[in-house]
């Protein structure tokens, strides 16, 4: 009896130590990082991250500083200087499992670019300079960028807001949000809703396959907006636009709704409907085209 109890005893403290064991293992994966590495001659920095969320903010230092936790599968983070620019690489096995991935906060000089690149990233920028993005899936969202932005997604929902500079997004699906791009701005989406808000619009072109187009803003002087879309609605809406010229294609099945007060000239074929309509002097212009939907132009 005494050596079953002393033989319990001894399983259950084995037990308690595999516990406290695993427990150590667990915690031996999450490595915590915060580097500060100062910037001499680096115009652009690179980062590589398969998962997990990554956060940059520009202020004004000379240096990048990188707090946070790496991936649970992380084999290291490398990082190199290639000329110009630096490489930030988290790098993973070649198999993974389902653990937490990267989070990572990038403070950065808001005059250096950035590139990213990932397979399940959420991404965040704000006060950065000029970005790039590849990635498959995840999110992105960017705030107050100084530069150009280059997005090419397979799935990612997209936020932007407050850009000085071009913007140009291709993507498969995934909602797309923006608002306040000074520079030219050109969307290509395959399946997804893409609403776009500006106070004054310069030039634009729009696209998907199917989903809606929404534009509301007031079209500046010269201005040119190009929105189309095979299987979805777009919504024009104009607010104080007063020098416009907007031609409009519904192709096949879909229907023109035009609540301006100035009716235009429309027409109807075998092929579809068409609406011309001229607004004060015509300055700006507009070309909205649909094979199967509505198209509803509104001030």
């Amino acid at each position: 009896m005494m050596n079953n109890r002393l033989q319990c005893i001894k399983l259950q403290a084995l037990a308690i130590l595999l516990f406290m064991l695993s427990d150590i293992v667990v915690a031996a994966k999450i490595e915590k990082i915060d580097k500060t590495i100062p910037l001499i001659d680096i115009k652009s920095i690179e980062v590589i991250n398969h998962r997990g969320k990554i956060s940059f903010e520009g202020k004004e230092t000379d240096s990048l500083t990188i707090t946070g936790s790496l991936d649970e599968q992380a084999i290291a983070l490398n990082i190199s200087q290639q000329q110009n620019r630096l490489v930030l690489d988290v790098q993973l096995p070649e198999h993974l499992a389902p653990e937490k991935g990267s989070n990572l906060k990038i403070t950065l000089p808001g005059s250096i670019a950035i590139q990213v690149k990932g397979i399940s990233s959420q991404w965040r920028f704000k006060h950065t300079f000029a970005v790039q993005i590849e990635t498959v899936g995840g999110d992105i969202r960017l705030a107050d960028v100084l530069g150009d932005v280059t997005i090419d997604a397979v799935s990612a929902d997209i936020d932007i807001q407050n850009v000085q500079g071009n913007l140009t997004i291709d993507s498969l699906s995934g909602k797309i949000m923006l608002a306040e791009i000074a520079g030219l701005v050109e969307v290509s989406s395959v399946e997804g809703n893409i609403q776009f808000l500006q106070k004054m619009i310069n030039q634009a072109f729009l696209s998907n396959v199917k989903g809606s187009i929404s534009v509301k803003g007031q079209l500046s002087a010269g201005a040119w907006l190009n929105v189309d879309s095979v299987d979805g609605n777009i919504l024009l809406n104009l607010g104080q636009s007063d020098s416009f010229r907007s031609i409009i294609n519904v192709l096949e099945d879909g229907e023109i709704i035009n609540q301006l007060s100035e009716k235009g000239q429309k027409s109807t074929d075998e092929k579809g409907q068409y609406l011309n309509v001229i607004v004060g002097d015509g300055l700006a212009q507009i070309i909205a085209t649909t094979v199967s939907g509505k198209v509803k132009l509104m001030k």
